[in-house]
């Protein structure tokens, strides 16, 4: 009979431990000498004349850089447009009101710009915030009306640049038609600079 060779637990834990510390020992040294070689090969590669480079890269980001600016500057316009200047606001809300009521069929019999303060918390006529003056103006339409060229005029009023918002309106049923309402004094909200 032959003897077989039996591992005990301790010589195979050995021979783990041997193991494990020539594979960390390989992995170390052959990390430190590819560092090395990738080194030496990115400075082998590199332009010999930096400052040529440095010069075509910046002229190159600038050219990119006024690319982009005058690719969007549609959308700096659109935003300068939200908001009425300071100047001439009356007047351009004034046209743009009398416009959507001359398209919508609506007829107005005053407008007029509040400039007061109300101390009422729902009421938001004179207000700043950020280097903005919320301010609203007063309409006054003839009434009775139709209730769809009122819906119409309202939604040229909501879509407007500069941004108006309807802030208070009442609507109640005419007497006189099924199709016509009758309308307080709307007051519309706008912002200047």
């Amino acid at each position: 009979m032959k003897k077989e060779k039996q591992l005990k637990a301790t010589s195979l834990r050995t021979f783990l431990i041997i193991s494990i510390f020539l594979l960390l020992t390989i992995s170390v040294v052959g990390f430190y000498f590819t560092q090395n070689y990738l080194r030496e090969l990115a400075v082998k590669n590199l332009p010999q004349d930096t400052n040529t480079t440095a010069t075509n890269t910046t002229t190159n980001d600038t050219e990119a850089i006024q690319a982009e600016v005058a690719k969007y500057q549609d959308i700096g316009n659109k935003s300068s447009s939200f908001f009425a200047s300071s100047q001439t606001h009356q007047n351009q809300i004034t046209n743009d009101i009398k416009s959507y009521a001359s398209v919508s069929g609506i007829n107005i019999n005053n407008l007029s710009f509040d400039q007061s303060i109300s101390s009422n918390s729902d009421s938001r006529s004179t207000s700043s915030s950020g280097g903005l003056n919320s301010k609203n103006v007063i309409i006054t339409i003839e009434n009775p009306v139709q209730f769809t060229k009122l819906m119409k005029f309202i939604k040229g009023i909501e879509s407007n640049l500069p941004k108006m918002q309807v802030s208070n309106i009442s609507i109640t049923p005419s007497s006189s038609s099924k199709e016509a309402v009758s309308v307080e004094p709307i007051t519309i909200d706008y912002y200047v600079r």
